[in-house]
């Protein structure tokens, strides 16, 4: 379920992350993760993980873009590679 999520927000939404920015996208992204981890701790019932899955498929889609422009700003054009690698 959470697979198919992400997949769909990565295609419908892939400028997203680029127009929220790093602070705010991180900001949103971690609250996803949380919130989604948060229900999926309280509500132990299959509509509350369906829920908190789905919740934390949007903090993942936003996560990963906007760590991996965190970590190449100001990266010389030759060792970008060796950033996103380690």
């Amino acid at each position: 379920m959470g697979r198919l999520v992400v997949l769909y927000l990565r295609l419908v939404g892939a400028r997203l992350p680029d127009r929220l920015g790093p602070l705010r996208g991180g900001t949103f992204a971690y609250l996803g993760v949380a919130v989604g981890l948060s229900i999926i701790a309280v509500f132990g019932s299959a509509g509350g993980l369906v829920w908190g899955t789905v919740v934390f498929a949007v903090g993942t889609f936003l996560l990963y873009p906007i760590i991996l422009a965190l970590a190449l700003t100001g990266v010389p054009d030759d060792e970008r590679a060796s950033v996103i690698g380690v």
